[in-house]
């Protein structure tokens, strides 16, 4: 009996998930072809390419696979710039393929127009000058085509080549990147978007804390836990009674300021119910408290919101203005409305505060800022 031993790559053969990033970064350097890549390695040229889509998608690294995990550097910061070159590369040999496709389309219908053209009749002239008309048309639609994948070859030449050492030696800094002088906030956003594939937000009621699920590039997840209580908002333990509210405020802030500040300190109703102008009115009358008298405002003091329509700049840059220390303000108790003495509106901070506010806005802002009436388009 005469055994036969047949030569060849071993059949389905199990590739782990580091052996597949690195054919893929095989792939990426210069000069390399995947065909070339998959000849050396005795694998089928379509399965490099489904890994190079994989990595692009971030799903190579993710998931239960056969083989271990790769390391975590390579598995976070590495595969993103993996993916960068992926996508790089990938999108500009499928814009030069399919210019190239469009060419060659352009060309056969200009020589099928031509070869129309020579076989009319020369009696004929009404249709050979449509057909010329074709021809000329065709013969414009392959010089635009010859102009475009000119443009495009001029724009590829004059884009910087990403060095490949170079990118992946910066995906194991982020932190310098992102801490760099030189990084603005488009480029901090173009960073996220290429490490960050999406964030899934949850409420757990019992802690009042939004629960973030990032999911990284790679596969890696990561869970934040930022509180639901916003910045600012009044103590529970120091909230005081309705009735201490307007005793103290009532004579200062009209109706309709009282329920703002009342709602703002988490004050209920008997009821359990919000305050409304018409519902503080009647707390108010029952308590046999005067209604509130502009006249009597000696006009030492004015609100944020006349104060922000004096320097010209919104309510919410003044109050950042108050915040900072900018501004001198006073509150009657925690959680009501700021008063601003008059003469600091014309103080050299104030003013050095306001014209840094106004060297932050963007360039049509005085069109619609204080804009009463409502602007159509166009208009």
């Amino acid at each position: 009996m005469t055994a036969t031993v047949l030569s060849g790559p071993e059949r389905r053969r199990r590739w782990t998930r580091a052996e597949k990033l690195r054919l893929v970064e095989e792939t990426l350097a210069p000069e390399a072809k995947v065909a070339e890549v998959a000849r050396r390695y005795d694998i089928h040229p379509n399965l490099l390419h489904s890994w190079r889509g994989q990595a692009r998608r971030g799903v190579l690294t993710g998931g239960a696979g056969a083989g271990p995990a790769p390391s975590p550097e390579r598995n976070g910061a590495s595969c993103c710039a993996i993916i960068i070159l992926a996508t790089s590369a990938g999108k500009s040999t499928r814009i030069t393929r399919s210019s190239f496709r469009e060419l060659e389309v352009a060309r056969y219908e200009a020589s099928l127009a031509g070869r129309r053209y020579e076989l009319v009749d020369p009696q004929k002239r009404h249709v050979a000058r449509e057909l010329e008309a074709r021809w000329n048309t065709a013969l414009e639609h392959v010089a635009e085509f010859e102009r475009r994948i000119e443009e495009l070859s001029a724009m590829s030449a004059a884009c910087p080549k990403i060095d490949r050492a170079r990118l992946l030696q910066l995906a194991h800094d982020l932190p310098m990147a992102w801490n760099a002088p030189s990084t603005d906030t488009r480029t901090k956003q173009r960073l996220i978007h290429i490490v960050v594939q999406e964030i899934v937000c949850d409420l757990d009621d019992a802690t009042n804390e939004a629960v973030l699920l990032i999911h990284w590039t790679g596969g890696r997840h990561t869970e934040v836990r930022v509180p639901r209580v916003k910045t600012g908002r009044y103590p529970s333990d120091m909230a005081p009674t309705a009735v201490d509210v307007i005793r103290k405020l009532a004579g200062h802030w009209p109706d309709r300021e009282l329920a703002v500040s009342l709602n703002r300190m988490r004050c209920k109703t008997s009821n359990g119910e919000a305050w409304t102008t018409v519902r503080v009115r009647e707390m108010r009358e029952r308590l046999s408290i005067a209604k509130y008298d502009p006249a009597k405002i000696d006009g030492q003091m004015i609100s944020q919101m006349k104060d922000a329509e004096r320097l010209g700049i919104c309510v919410g840059s003044a109050k950042s203005l108050v915040l900072k220390g900018i501004l001198p303000a006073t509150q009657i108790m925690p959680g009501s409305p700021w008063l601003v003495p008059v003469e600091a509106l014309t103080s050299e901070a104030v003013r050095i505060g306001v014209r840094g506010v106004i060297d932050r806005r963007p360039q049509f802002y005085e069109q619609y800022q204080y804009d009463k009436v409502v602007r159509l388009p166009g208009i």
